[in-house]
């Protein structure tokens, strides 16, 4: 399921969370089980044939630079390229790069967030003062969102069904939480503080995301039938909710008692350590309707990694050589891909699927890639770089 924002949104290399990185030299603490469990087992090596082929959307797009963000189920591609003679602008596409550049609204650039299952494409346009404002791209019709009476608003998240969350600033400036729909954009409120943002919203009209309380910490928060619901935490202050599938599970970090942030999934109510690798931090980013959940953790040694959870089972996805290795998103099929250093510190796209990390391989040896999203047909797209700069990808089992 569609979590916040990834890589592309900002875009300066891969994004790992600051909570995470900041702390990969801290020696490992607290395991799945608690102080002393043992670290889960070693992944097993990377798999040395990639099997994929990777094809570049730009040429036939026009552009000489961008990105892929998202792809749905029926092959449907929506990123970013900046045009030859033009702007940055959003696009749509099919695997082939048969599709155009999206108009955006007055300014000089456009960014895509997320597409939903019939190619509705939803992210942020500048207008003329400078500002972005949310915005829709229809077929190669652009709308622009609104605020909630200030001067800018991001849509992050779109539904099946076309409903559209985000933020947006008030008139007051506080950054507050809406839902848009049929034309409407509304406040969701806030949990007691000034502030909230949407992150996600799933195909019940259920939208998780975050909001300041009365005690000024930052709280996760579930949004259902007019009325805005804290999580709860796993013991410390603070929580931050990711993504949120199509039952209802959230999933995201929170802070434990001693202040470190572990992943948690909630679920009917409940929210639930994920623990770590072994090390003291973890975060989960992406949850798949079967309820298998995706994030990073410092393992014992202090090196980042992908994790998969399911059944109550952390399990150490490994990387591309013997450093770090970030997953973005998952299917329902459990295929996970994400982004990896390989042992010439190159970053490299990969796809973990049946217990074996892959190597999707980049547009040359010398070059980088990064893999953002997959489809349920196990369709990648993303990002590899070149000599002239980044290039929206897909990649397809050969």
């Amino acid at each position: 399921m569609k979590t916040q924002p990834r890589g592309p949104v900002a875009i300066a290399g891969l994004i790992v969370s600051a909570a995470l990185i900041g702390c990969a030299g801290e020696p490992g603490s607290t395991g799945p089980a608690g102080p002393g469990a043992p670290p889960p087992p070693a992944p097993p090596p990377p798999a040395p044939s990639p099997g994929y082929k990777i094809f570049n959307l730009a040429p036939d797009l026009g552009s000489r630079w961008g990105f892929a963000v998202d792809v749905n189920d029926v092959g449907m591609i929506a990123g970013v390229v900046l045009l030859n003679a033009g702007p940055r602008s959003a696009f749509r596409a099919d695997g082939a790069g048969v599709g155009s550049a999206l108009d955006g609204l007055a300014g000089e650039w456009s960014q895509v967030v997320d597409m939903n299952a019939v190619g509705a494409i939803v992210g942020y346009s500048q207008i003329a003062d400078g500002n972005p404002h949310a915005v829709l791209w229809e077929d190669t019709s652009v709308t622009d969102l609104g605020t909630l009476g200030g001067t800018e608003s991001r849509a992050l998240s779109i539904n099946d069904v076309g409903h559209i969350v985000g933020w947006s600033l008030n008139a007051n400036g506080d950054r507050r939480a809406f839902v848009w729909q049929e034309g409407v954009m509304t406040d969701l409120g806030t949990l007691g503080g000034a502030t909230a943002e949407a992150v996600a919203i799933n195909n019940l009209g259920q939208v998780t995301g975050t909001s300041f309380d009365a005690a000024g910490r930052l709280r996760s928060f579930v949004w259902s039938g007019g009325a805005m619901t804290d999580l709860g935490s796993l013991g410390g202050g603070s929580t931050s909710a990711t993504a949120i599938d199509n039952t209802g599970r959230i999933v995201g970090r929170s802070q434990i008692a001693g202040g470190a942030p572990h992943a948690f999934l909630w679920e009917n109510g409940m929210m639930t350590d994920l623990g770590t690798l072994g090390g003291g931090r973890s975060e989960a980013v992406d949850v798949n309707d079967r309820g298998q959940v995706i994030g990073t953790s410092l393992t014992t040694e202090g090196v980042l990694h992908s994790f998969v959870w399911e059944d109550g089972l952390m399990t150490d996805l490994g990387s591309l050589g013997e450093s770090w290795s970030e997953a973005t998103a998952i299917n329902s099929r459990g295929q996970v891909v994400g982004t990896s250093l390989l042992p010439n510190e190159r970053k490299h796209a990969f796809i973990w699927e049946a217990g074996t990390m892959t190597d999707l391989g980049s547009l040359g040896d010398l070059f980088d890639s990064e893999a953002f999203a997959i489809n349920e047909q196990g369709v990648i797209v993303g990002l590899a770089t070149d000599r002239e700069g980044l290039q929206p990808v897909v990649w397809t089992k050969e």
